[in-house]
């Protein structure tokens, strides 16, 4: 076989040539995006409450934000967990809502609610996750 790609050399290189420009057109061909549009359909709140137990977290903390996370409209489930010293809630989004104003409304939301909450605690951080 190879000796037969040696001795047609002109219908090899041909063929090397067709594969190379069939190689060009296709790669020119695919959709390209620089920063490809991602939706993140969850989000977690994350507060730190210094020295406090997982009951106290939970009737402080835990309970007042998701009071108030409860008021945004587009949300398909709300799950918490408080534990030592820390209160964790995870925010799912329903299909079709747009992400990143309901996410821009739910950091509106747990800034407004921290003046309320103990002054020991920490700021409430929100993270979007894929």
């Amino acid at each position: 076989m190879i000796e037969y790609l040696i001795k047609k050399r002109k219908i090899t290189l041909l063929f090397f040539v067709m594969l190379v420009i069939y190689g060009f057109a296709t790669f020119f061909q695919l959709a390209h995006q620089e920063q490809p549009d991602i939706v993140v359909d969850q989000a977690v709140v994350l507060t730190i409450y210094p020295g406090a137990s997982p009951e106290k977290v939970e009737q402080t903390v835990t309970k007042k934000i998701e009071e108030k996370i409860n008021e945004i409209q587009g949300l398909k489930s709300i799950k918490s967990e408080s534990k030592q010293q820390y209160s964790k809630i995870v925010i799912e989004l329903e299909k079709g809502v747009d992400a990143k104003e309901k996410w821009n409304e739910l950091r509106n939301k747990v800034k407004d609610i921290e003046t309320s909450l103990p002054a020991l605690m920490n700021r409430s951080i929100v993270c979007e996750t894929p």
